[in-house]
């Protein structure tokens, strides 16, 4: 196929870099790894024409469909999620309501488990693991052979950035329909619906305690309902939402306004996952005893939960009394130039360098301001920029666990039948997915994912993988031989195999 003539807008000729050679970077930073032979695909269909279908998200995926198959939970509804997979306490709770086990307990742990399996079978519940196990599996699979990888890309860095975990309880069930559909359908899109559909997630409001956010009785919308116990107002959220998810450390904010974004997000809670509870509840508000709000994916506004009275936050005046003074200050802070600068700072941090230049920053930031967020525009920015191109003449990106595992399988062409065991070296790498429980997220700086300790294992699985030692991982025939003298092992290496393409440490 011949490519089209077409007037380059990336300036790596500049920068002394051959097609071939801008080809490999643009690889490196917007997939898990070149596969052999994308270089000279790339370079026949034209670098721009690349990066432009891979902003499109439009490949087919048959391949990558066909291995997802074999895990139904990923297009089951939330409420089925949850309802299927329902947490140790809650099962526990259940149990004794329904005097399966005594109300006291069981003093017997072995007899406990037991029981607890028992009651599990009889409701036809399955074990959270299992849930976790296709979470993280199909997070592999993706990055190993989806088409659009950019896509996959940016779903990893925009679930980083606002980052859920699954080590906190509550949270756990959700945070597979939280990548789903509150991340990966807003990956290329504007920032500002990133932020909204993060916020009104139960993963989120769980993961920071906005579900417990509630006004005092005496400010409170409604004050009927409301225990005295129960008022209080959590300000983990909106610490994070200010500090991390939009304008920054260094943002021009005070503790007033996260006091007072604390306040506007009282009453943005998750529904029951209790059936009679949450039919009450729904009832109620479609027939309109109640002007709560609620989503599909489980969010419930409590009106009265909420603060009615006025607030301001950054020189702003909130006082609707409903979920529209939240949303309201989502969409001033998606579009603040603070929020502009911090995210832009990340995004350069993460596909540039580890301290990318302030030219670069504030280019970003400006198209940022110019797009209203656009993550499309972010990358053609990128990558029309010389800071990018001088980057790539020495590159300093080290991989993170995943890319590291990930584009080794692809350099190899493997076939992977058992995700499982890839994922046990992601593991021993200490960087297990879905578990970092700060909300920061794991940091992208080198020093992070390249020490002493990680560096011994990454060999390790080198080794490994080159010598088809990895169970359920086959590579392609024609670099998979099972010789060991100093041939064998130079033509795995020369093949990207045993150093993960296209060198060890750096993308």
């Amino acid at each position: 196929m011949e490519k089209k003539m077409v007037q380059t807008t990336m300036p790596y000729k500049q920068a002394g870099l051959t097609e071939q050679q801008a080809a490999l970077h643009l690889l490196n930073r917007f997939t898990f790894g070149p596969k052999p032979g994308d270089v000279e695909k790339m370079v026949q269909m034209g670098l721009e024409n690349w990066l432009e279908q891979q902003l499109k998200i439009g490949l087919s995926d048959s391949k990558l469909n066909v291995k997802l198959q074999e895990y139904p939970v990923l297009s089951m509804k939330t409420l089925d999620i949850i309802n299927i997979y329902p947490d140790n306490n809650s099962v526990v709770t259940e149990a004794k309501r329904e005097g399966f086990i005594p109300k006291e307990g069981i003093a017997d742990p072995v007899e406990l488990k037991r029981k607890i399996a028992e009651f599990e079978t009889i409701k036809g519940y399955r074990s959270q693991q299992e849930l976790i196990n296709a979470l993280n599996e199909q997070k592999i699979l993706r990055a190993l052979y989806s088409e659009n990888q950019l896509a996959e890309v940016m779903t990893d860095f925009w679930f980083n950035h606002f980052n859920v975990s699954v080590t906190q309880n509550r949270a756990k069930p959700y945070v597979l329909s939280y990548e789903r559909d509150g991340i990966r359908p807003h990956v290329m899109g504007k920032f500002s619906l990133l932020l909204q559909a993060t916020a009104s997630h139960p993963a989120m409001l769980y993961y920071l305690d906005n579900a417990e956010s509630i006004a005092p009785p005496k400010s409170a919308q409604q004050g009927k309902g409301i225990s005295q116990k129960l008022g209080g107002i959590n300000e983990n959220y909106a610490r994070e939402l200010l500090e991390l998810h939009t304008l920054g450390v260094d943002g021009g904010y005070s503790q007033v306004d996260v006091q007072e974004t604390a306040r506007i997000f009282t009453g943005w809670t998750v529904l029951p996952r209790e059936a009679n509870q949450r039919a009450e509840i729904i009832t109620n508000i479609q027939s309109g005893i109640n002007h709560d709000v609620m989503t599909d994916e489980g969010y419930w506004f409590r009106k009265n939960y909420h603060d009615a009275g006025e607030k301001h936050v950054l020189g702003y005046a909130f006082a609707a009394g409903s979920p529209q003074d939240g949303k309201n200050l989502l969409t001033i802070l998606a579009n603040h130039p603070s929020t502009a600068y911090h995210i832009s700072y990340k995004f350069a941090r993460r596909f540039d360098s580890d301290n990318p230049p302030k030219t670069l920053v504030e280019s970003l930031a400006k198209t940022f301001m110019d797009k209203g967020g656009d993550t499309r525009a972010l990358v053609r920015t990128l990558t029309q920029s010389k800071e990018f191109w001088d980057e790539a003449k020495q590159p300093t990106k080290i991989k993170t666990s995943l890319e590291f595992v990930v584009s080794a399988l692809r350099s190899g062409n493997t076939e992977v039948t058992d995700a499982k065991a890839i994922l046990s070296w992601i593991n021993r790498m200490g960087h297990s997915l879905y578990s970092c429980l700060p909300p920061t997220g794991y940091p992208d700086r080198g020093d992070f994912w390249l020490n002493s300790g990680t560096l011994f294992t990454r060999i390790n699985y080198s080794f490994a993988l080159a010598y088809g030692n990895i169970r359920g991982v086959k590579l392609n025939e024609d670099i998979n031989s099972t010789k060991t003298d100093s041939a064998g092992i130079d033509r795995r290496y020369q093949q990207g195999i045993l150093w993960s393409a296209p060198n060890f440490q750096m993308h």
